[in-house]
């Protein structure tokens, strides 16, 4: 009958290794990668043998043991550990784990498949063991070992006695007169060695068969020494105690020894070579200390190479000659070099030491000898090659002129990656293993510095660089402005945008429009290619900024230049596309003599052409003329954007029908450290204009929604109202920003609404009902702020997907003073409640103003009389003192918008 083994090892691939070796034996694997699946196979199988790991994803390999004792129900079953090295923690808990044995990775097959044998078969009751219970007194000062061997001594039949140092086992064997005892040699106390002679002292214990276990003592010394103190055998130690148990079954079967003589001679010949061994190891621990020490340093300083790449204070040429130069000086070689793959995949010379200037001539293509290299690199350990005859004479020849007589190639990689190879000249013979080992620890460090240096390289180059086009990006283009400002030099930019993009994007597909992009790109560098430097800026918008100063008044011959280059059309999967383009255009210094001022000025001559359906403009045309202190608070107006100080302030919407707040509207505030809170009227409506309103709104929108969900998380379920521009509309992908923004905040879509302006609406009403159409299908509520003060089409009004409208508070403020204004608001509401629509009144800053608009229908009302915008924390203590707030219980009771 086939047996069967349960193999519980969560690292897939030595599972693997130990399910085929055993399923080649004839053996049955059932493999689990966790306790849990283990335990279960165990019920479910009943297997012969388990083969467990200790460590595990799910559970402590020592408690899974236990389990899987109660679920056998047979103590007999072998359950072996599968190990690499044991911590201290784990070393104290061997010996209450009812393991039957231990085996420690990685494990040759061979003997795994002898361990596993020898147990199915003493698990198995006919079957006759070795040991036939004699006593077997074993003595260690190690708890693991000591476990270990008595462990693999029971199961071979033998009564074990432990004992946990040489003076514990004379008083275990004085008691119990054990048949053999097997003692390791180096205790505290007594060792090994005296344990004997102590035995041999004693007539009743003298003729007792000793087994040694050290391996340590191995020379002849040591050997004889054993000899003459009387054991049976002195044998190494391996993991499965192959050799102490042989020794063991031999002495069993041997005639008793002789009782050695003269203890004051062994006594001597003992402390001798207890000397010579704590000298050997002082030695070697001073060598090894000295050694790593070493080693270690140069590892260090090789590791702050990477650093030094980073900072660009050094060539690569220089570097690498510093790494080479540590290598040679911690390995012990004379001279040596560097090869590279190059960008055409080939071997090539980056560096080199030590060779005299003769052999640096024909050392580029390694004497003639590149295959070697080459072949080298392709391994994954180190080369090591002693010259000879038979090598190419001019390697030889060039070689032993610089007294070399072997060489060491270590191939260079990093993540699988080949980047070339280090070849060291040494004039000894060969390389040691020690070198060799060292070698490879030290290339591997200098393989990850190399990755790490091309990778900062191809950072660098993106960091300059639009990856679609290869043309300058926005970076570089500040930089070259900063460069001529610093000259005292004038200069003209020019912002262009292909007019319609996103339709081409949509009829043709993204790789087209990609292709469309290119081929732009590749247009206007070949028009204007003497020192001009063109620029891609994102998306479709690009830059030209000749080399020659350029005077305002021929500014405008040249953007007609850039739009005549774009007329003759494109091809594009078989079809002829024709480009629009509009320019906007800012002039250094007398539009601005700083680079971002200066691109902003040319974006807003941009899209003031785009809004006046103008070919081009020159700034300030058709552009609101910036006075010196606006400049700066554009200028602080970006800083505040990236370092996020801005804040949001909630203003409650209250319900005239109940009377309770029904959500929130997010207000954006600006504190500013010296102009103290910046109006949102300046700043908004200066953020709009340099292009920066669409990352205030997705601030805005992700800020508000987190709120929110913290509300939620205290049991107010707070709607949430935040106000976007007509140009986040016209972004591509805006809806679906919104969309996730709810999702990552587990938010409701029709807990947010969105507001925009009568105004905005008009500017591009067709992208308008688009945009809002799709996001009112994902279940956003749409709201127009400002209502009243526009032009808007009551056409546009019938279409747009809107679910509310808020009448500007300039007719509610004047709405017990006006009566041409109270003819408005209640025009408003009649028509809001004919269309379905929520009508919302703002600026309501007394009770008057209250009842009259609960006369007329209003819906929902904000402003001062209800509550001013609040930070969160002082907002919620609000609404729970406010009276246009339910109270229930000490909590507060808000309503879904």
């Amino acid at each position: 009958m086939t047996q069967k083994i349960l193999l519980i090892e969560d690292n897939p691939i030595s599972r693997k290794m130990v399910r085929i070796t055993l399923e080649a034996e004839g053996y049955r694997v059932f493999e689990a990668a966790d306790g849990m699946t283990g335990t279960a196979l165990m019920a479910e199988e009943k297997p012969d043998l388990v083969l467990q790991d200790l460590l595990l994803p799910d559970i402590n390999g020592f408690d899974l043991v236990w389990q899987l004792r109660e679920l056998s129900h047979d103590e007999k079953i072998p359950i072996l550990a599968l190990t690499g090295l044991m911590g201290k923690a784990d070393a104290v808990r061997v010996s209450d784990a009812p393991f039957t044995d231990y085996l420690f990775k990685p494990v040759e097959p061979s003997q795994l498949v002898r361990v596993l044998r020898s147990h199915l078969a003493s698990s198995q009751p006919s079957q006759e063991r070795s040991g036939n219970s004699r006593r077997v007194l074993v003595v260690d000062d190690d708890p693991v070992q000591l476990k270990l061997i008595a462990t693999y001594l029971n199961h071979l039949d033998f009564a074990v006695i432990t004992a946990t140092d040489a003076i514990d086992g004379l008083t275990k064997a004085r008691v119990n007169r054990p048949d053999a005892i097997v003692s390791d040699v180096l205790m505290p106390g007594l060792d090994g060695f005296q344990l004997c002679m102590k035995l041999h002292e004693d007539a009743a214990l003298a003729r007792i068969p000793v087994v040694l276990r050290s391996n340590l003592y191995e020379h002849e010394s040591d050997k004889e020494l054993a000899h003459k103190v009387g054991p049976f055998a002195l044998v190494p130690t391996s993991p499965d105690f192959h050799e102490v148990i042989e020794a063991l079954s031999n002495c069993l079967d041997a005639s008793p020894g002789a009782i050695a003589a003269d203890p004051d001679a062994l006594r001597a010949a003992h402390e001798e070579r207890v000397a010579f061994q704590l000298g050997r190891q002082a030695k070697l621990s001073a060598e090894l200390a000295q050694r790593c020490a070493a080693q270690s340093a140069q590892l260090s300083v090789l590791a702050s190479i990477g650093e030094i790449f980073l900072k660009g204070t050094m060539s690569d040429q220089k570097l690498l000659k510093d790494i080479l130069a540590r290598c040679l000086d911690t390995i012990g070689f004379s001279c040596g070099a560097i090869f590279l793959i190059d960008a055409s995949g080939h071997l090539a010379l980056s560096a080199h030491l030590g060779f005299s200037e003769d052999a640096a001539k024909s050392l580029a293509t390694f004497f003639g000898c590149e295959s070697m290299l080459e072949d080298a690199m392709k391994q994954q350990e180190p080369v090591a090659l002693c010259l000879s005859a038979g090598f190419d004479q001019a390697l030889v020849q060039s070689l032993s002129d610089l007294r070399g007589e072997s060489l060491l190639v270590c191939p260079l990689r990093f993540n699988g990656e080949q980047l070339g190879v280090i070849v060291l000249v040494s004039s000894r013979t060969t390389a040691d293993a020690d070198k060799i080992t060292f070698a490879k620890a030290i290339t591997n460090e200098i393989g990850e510095v190399i990755a790490l240096n091309r990778s900062i390289a191809k950072l660098q180059y993106f960091a300059s660089y639009d990856s679609l086009t290869g043309l300058p990006n926005r970076a570089q283009l500040c930089e070259r402005l900063q460069a001529i400002k610093a000259n005292g030099k004038h200069a003209a930019l020019y912002l262009l945008n292909l007019d319609h993009f996103q339709e081409i994007n949509n009829t043709l597909g993204f790789q087209n429009g990609n292709q469309l992009l290119r081929l732009v790109a590749r247009r206007l560098k070949e028009k204007f290619h003497k020192g001009a430097m063109v620029a891609r800026l994102g998306a479709d918008e690009f830059a030209v900024m000749p080399d020659e100063a350029t005077e305002v008044r021929a500014a405008g011959e040249r953007a007609q230049d850039i739009l005549r280059c774009l007329e003759a059309t494109f091809h594009l999967d078989g079809l002829s596309v024709a480009v629009r383009a509009t320019v906007g255009v800012a002039i250094m210094p007398e539009h601005g003599d700083e680079g971002e001022t200066l691109l902003s000025h040319a974006d807003m001559a941009l899209r003031a052409a785009r809004r006046t359906g103008h070919d081009y403009l020159i700034y300030p045309t058709s552009v609101e003329p910036y006075s010196a202190d606006r400049l700066a608070l554009l200028g602080e107006l970006r800083e505040a954007i990236e370092q996020d100080v801005f804040l949001l302030h909630y203003q409650p919407k209250v319900s005239f029908g109940t009377q309770q707040c029904v959500g929130v509207e997010a207000l954006l505030r600006w504190p500013h450290p010296r102009r103290g809170w910046v109006p949102p009227d300046q700043f908004i409506t200066l953020a709009e204009r340099a292009g920066l309103i669409h990352p205030v709104t997705v601030w805005v929108l992700s800020r508000a929604l987190r709120q929110a969900q913290l509300w939620r998380n205290m049991g107010m379920q707070m709607g949430v109202a935040i106000n976007v521009s007509a140009r986040d509309l016209q972004e591509p992908g805006f809806s679906e920003l919104v969309l996730h923004a709810c999702s990552s905040t587990d938010t409701p879509p029709g807990l947010l609404t969105l507001e925009l302006t009568e105004t905005a609406i008009m500017i591009d009403p067709a992208k308008t009902v688009t945009a809002f159409q799709r996001l009112s299908a994902d279940g956003i509520r749409l709201s127009i702020d400002d209502f009243g003060t526009g032009y808007s089409s009551f056409t546009y009004l019938q279409n747009l997907p809107v679910r509310e409208i808020k009448i500007d508070k300039s007719f509610v403020i004047n709405l017990m003073a006006d009566s041409r204004s109270e003819a408005i608001v209640r025009s408003i509401i009649v028509l809001g409640k004919n269309l379905g629509l929520t009508v919302v009144a703002e600026g309501v800053e007394d009770q008057r103003t209250w009842q009259r608009l609960a006369e007329l229908g209003c819906d929902l009302t904000q402003g001062y009389h209800i509550c001013r915008p609040l930070a969160p924390t002082d907002l919620v203590a609000a609404l729970k003192k406010s009276p246009w707030v339910e109270k229930t219980n000490e909590s507060v009771n808000v309503q879904a918008l």
